[in-house]
């Protein structure tokens, strides 16, 4: 994966949730690089909890992790978060999946591996309060 030029935009309260604890420290990294503060998490079910309770502003959330999976927790979320961004990251993803994240409230869709630069770019949007108006995309790219 690439690092992402940072420029200034709003900073955000990131809730990082996947189960492979090598993702979530890169990701740490690359976000709080760009700016963000980050919280992670290993387990889709604490998603919820910790966004009430820790003032989270997006959210980037693994499809698939032992147990409940970030598709799993997508209903209830977007019903107690209606504008909260979420970023659905896969490894196992396409059309359906894409679709059907989208259905259940996937605010942005990401395949693994992404580029670092696009996920930001999805970050910068997100912060300049955009995401509602820019429709969500889909982001896909090999690692550089």
């Amino acid at each position: 994966m690439s690092t992402a030029t940072s420029t200034t935009v709003k900073r955000l309260r990131i809730l990082v949730v996947d189960d492979d604890a090598e993702m979530r420290l890169t990701l740490r990294r690359v976000l709080e690089d760009g700016g963000h503060e980050v919280l992670e998490s290993s387990r889709a079910d604490e998603v919820e909890h910790a966004v009430a309770s820790e003032g989270v502003q997006a959210v980037i959330l693994d499809k698939e992790m032992p147990g409940t999976g970030g598709l799993d927790v997508l209903p209830a979320l977007r019903q107690a978060h209606e504008r909260l961004p979420v970023i659905l990251i896969t490894a196992f993803g396409g059309e359906e999946v894409e679709r059907r994240a989208r259905r259940l409230g996937a605010t942005y869709y990401l395949e693994k591996p992404f580029r670092l630069a696009e996920l930001m770019a999805l970050l910068r949007t997100i912060a300049e309060g955009d995401a509602a108006r820019a429709g969500g995309g889909q982001l896909a790219g090999p690692r550089p």
